[in-house]
């Protein structure tokens, strides 16, 4: 897809994350107080994205010349949770249909997957071209609105989540903590990846990380943490509820 996106909408993005993510990654602000930027943000990014013409499968093409890495045993995961029919749920602030595509790239497509993120609304013209109209969904899912609420609200029928009332939950940003919604669970295990180099000044941002996780993980591009885990409470209860 980049390979269809103009330099001046490459331009105005970069300019876009520079302006907004120290703001996202700042320690001495609350939550309430990044809100209304992490909003400007995602909405301007949304108004850029508006009316630009490529090609769908440039997508594809992309994901495919990138040969985008996922955190190592990541596919022992997926595999552990598909053979034990527990449902996973990817919460994404970014672009559902890029998600989707990474995932399938990866033959991380399973019945128990679903991905709650960004869908584009699309044209297509007769060219082959494809325009971008906005997103699918009426409200931006950013860093700092992502729960569990939204894949609820559109499967309140899904038997692979009912009676569901334990959670293993996974993020890399403070935001990703609260992901559950509060939704009323028995037990909630918050692990969170902290992917930077720690300095002495940084020591705050860890801080922050371990009031919000049970467990943090620096540096860590692996999911061997879970692996163990879901080895642990498969091999002691034969299932996971």
């Amino acid at each position: 897809m980049s390979d269809s996106l103009s330099n001046d909408y490459k331009k105005k993005a970069l300019e876009l994350l520079h302006k907004y993510r120290p703001i996202e990654d700042d320690t001495q602000m609350t939550v309430a107080e990044k809100l209304p930027y992490i909003e400007q943000w995602w909405t301007s990014s949304s108004n850029l994205l508006k009316g630009l013409n490529f090609k769908y499968e440039d997508i594809t093409k992309s994901i495919e010349k990138a040969d985008v890495k996922l955190r190592e045993g990541i596919e022992k995961v997926f595999e552990k949770l598909y053979k034990q029919n527990v449902p996973l749920i990817i919460l994404s602030a970014g672009i559902g249909d890029v998600v989707e595509l990474i995932l399938k790239h990866n033959n991380l497509v399973t019945d128990n997957v679903s991905v709650v993120s960004n869908f584009l609304k699309l044209s297509k013209n007769d060219n082959g071209m494809s325009t971008i109209q906005g997103f699918k969904n009426e409200k931006l899912i950013h860093v700092f609105n992502k729960n569990e609420h939204a894949y609820i609200d559109t499967h309140k029928n899904d038997t692979l989540i009912k009676n569901r009332s334990n959670v293993i939950l996974l993020g890399d940003s403070l935001g990703d903590a609260n992901m559950d919604g509060n939704i009323p669970y028995n037990t909630v295990l918050r692990i969170g990846f902290l992917n930077c180099n720690l300095t002495e000044n940084e020591q705050a941002h860890l801080d922050r990380y371990k009031q919000a996780f049970d467990i943090v993980l620096v540096q860590d591009q692996t999911m061997e943490l879970l692996n163990y885990l879901l080895d642990e409470i498969i091999g002691v209860t034969k299932s996971v509820s």
